[in-house]
């Protein structure tokens, strides 16, 4: 959105009346006493200390954020959001810290003469890990004290209160906005809220600064131990909010928060996920498509992303099944009944990026529902058509959705479902995730095709990139009987888990190689792979269904077995220190990883070795 556009929107929405007051940090901070107060006592530094390098930085943060909110439709959503969410952040982080020996491996007396050293740069990271989202995510008018427009906010010229005549603002979300490009800036703020003096004294201990700047440039992986304390802070902060009602047209009291409905939290999220991720849209493979009144999404691969979000952000009373949710959605309006009065539509998508016609099963809403703060916005739509309840016939139906695996994006479910209360598991096709060249050598040589195999695993085609297609014409009463004679076991799951993991590595979200990685780098017969640490990492990715998704992930053979047939390999940790026994750690292993699109890997673990002559294991995970 350009300036002018902004102007035309504060003009339109007539908003000047209801500007926000730009206030002194002193004000600001004087609802957050207690979160302060607990900072300085986690910060172990004495008061003098503590007001020249956590103070001098937390002054700075208040006046520069004011009453933002944290996010748009997440957590923190109400006004201060963010400086509650920041020093909530501060507050976990160092807590944390102070759980831990810092730096690890060395020595205690090493460790007490740099322990203010870690502690410190723990909270600057701590503090700046939002902070781009002021530039990257939000507009901001500035006016003067007779509520004239003064012009827009440029963070990158210093905070609000340093503006000539400033004394009230608004703000609205930018549109447009890039998802996790706030993870990236804020490096370039640094000497913006820290004392040049603390700076000077991080930047004397390189290893730690090394560390601090990876963080602050969101390489996470590189960030190491600091990236990790503030990950889990981020999401304690996150997950606390979340479990409150702060959503549109409430009060917005941070101080009263009251219990969230199961429909609001899913709107909220599906909100979160429309505006602040990299959803695909309006193209093959995409989760959603727009018109000018509604969306419609692909019913089973949103309401996967809605669940999954919801337990990664530790909600309670999140429905496993999707049909339940779906009805949530429909009970409170969120979602429009078709004919039927149910939630999911059947619908044919063709043109717009579709060779041939294809069925979907979707959810429709009206496009308020999300696109609620900028309804006069002129989006883009989806270039094709969407005949509701439509059913492609024929030939067509051999070409049902070829899968769209661009920017990581889920699979685009076909259309199969024999009531219309769940687009999911009840799919007559079957999507798989393509192996990488050669690999399916490797999974028959170590499943023993003689029938070591599950007896359930339903037979695959040779190309496995494919969707199994259904040799006559689309009829309802076959395809349940098809079912019913030829069960298949669920892998959702699995693939998911797959996807989240490489999109995961190639972003660099997850650390590898460090003491607390999940994920690791092997050499395997000269090349490398990937060693997966169970059950750690399916925790990582779903905690309530870590089993499940261990268990569906097994099912799906990208990981090498070991020449006993199992899937669980083991390493051995390998160490200098004196009396310092080696361990070992068990986990799966994927190899050939050029044929998962995943880039740029470091080096090789040199202190893990892969016991190729695996032990049988008398207690296997899978």
């Amino acid at each position: 959105m350009d300036f002018r556009g902004i102007i035309n929107f504060f003009t339109k929405s007539n908003k000047v009346d209801n500007c926000e007051q730009i206030q002194s940090a002193d004000v600001l901070l004087l609802k957050h006493k207690r979160l302060v107060s607990n900072i300085y006592h986690h910060s172990h530094v004495p008061e003098k200390h503590f007001e020249s390098l956590y103070l001098y930085s937390i002054k700075r943060l208040a006046v520069w954020v004011q009453d933002l909110p944290a996010s748009q439709n997440h957590h923190h959503s109400n006004n201060g959001g963010f400086l509650l969410h920041t020093l909530e952040v501060i507050e976990i982080a160092l807590k944390q810290r102070n759980n831990k020996m810092l730096p690890i491996g060395s020595s205690v007396e090493k460790q007490n003469e740099k322990k203010d050293l870690w502690t410190f740069a723990i909270f600057v990271a701590a503090l700046l890990h939002d902070i781009g989202k002021t530039v990257s995510d939000v507009n901001i008018m500035l006016y003067d004290n007779q509520k004239k427009e003064l012009g827009r906010w440029s963070p990158w010229f210093g905070s609000m209160s340093n503006v000539d005549k400033a004394k009230y603002y608004q703000y609205q979300y930018n549109s447009n906005r890039k998802y996790q490009h706030h993870s990236l800036l804020p490096l370039s703020f640094l000497s913006q809220f820290i004392n040049p003096t603390a700076i000077d004294w991080l930047q004397k201990e390189s290893d730690l600064f090394t560390l601090l700047l990876f963080t602050l440039q969101g390489r996470n992986a590189e960030g190491a131990m600091i990236a990790d304390i503030i990950k889990y802070a981020d999401s304690e902060s996150s997950a606390k909010s979340l479990a409150s009602s702060i959503g549109t047209g409430s009060a917005r009291n941070p101080l009263e928060p009251q219990p969230k409905s199961l429909a609001d939290k899913l709107l909220d999220t599906m909100r979160h996920l429309v505006l602040e991720t990299d959803l695909k849209i309006n193209a093959p493979g995409a989760v959603m498509f727009t018109t000018t009144t509604d969306i419609y999404f692909v019913s089973k691969v949103m309401m996967d992303k809605v669940r999954s979000s919801l337990d990664k952000d530790k909600q309670k009373g999140v429905p496993f099944d999707n049909s339940r949710m779906m009805d949530e959605l429909l009970q409170f309006h969120i979602v429009t009944p078709n004919s039927e009065g149910k939630a999911i539509w059947k619908c044919v998508l063709s043109g717009g990026g579709f060779k041939k016609p294809v069925n979907l099963t979707m959810l429709k809403m009206p496009l308020e529902k999300i696109y609620y703060f900028e309804s006069g916005k002129d989006f883009s739509h989806f270039s094709g058509d969407i005949e509701e309840d439509g059913v492609v016939k024929d030939d067509d139906a051999k070409n049902i959705i070829k899968t769209d695996n661009d920017n990581n994006s889920n699979p685009t479910q076909s259309d199969q479902s024999n009531d219309g209360s769940e687009g999911g598991n009840e799919n007559n096709a079957i999507i798989n995730l393509p192996m990488p060249p050669g690999f399916e050598t490797i999974v028959d040589d170590n499943n023993n095709d003689d029938g070591n195999q599950d007896k359930e695993t339903p037979k695959k085609d040779k190309t496995t990139s494919q969707i199994q297609k259904p040799k006559k014409p689309l009829e309802k009463e076959k395809i349940n009987t098809n079912r019913s004679q030829q069960p298949t076991l669920e892998t959702e799951l699995g693939k998911g888990f797959l996807a989240w993991l490489i999109q995961s590595v190639n972003n660099r979200a997850i650390a590898i190689n460090t003491t607390q990685s999940k994920v690791h780098i092997i050499e395997y017969k000269g090349n490398k792979a990937l060693f997966l640490v169970s059950p750690k990492i399916f925790k990582e990715y779903n905690i309530d269904q870590w089993a499940q998704t261990q268990k569906q992930f097994g099912r799906l053979k990208s990981n090498l077995k070991t020449h006993t047939s199992e899937n669980i390999w083991q390493v051995k940790t390998k160490t200098q220190r004196k009396n310092k026994k080696p361990s070992t750690i068990r986990g799966y292993l994927i190899v050939n990883l050029d044929g998962y699109n995943i880039d740029n890997l470091p080096e090789a673990n040199k202190y893990l070795d892969l016991i190729t002559q695996q032990p049988k294991d008398n207690n296997p995970d899978e």
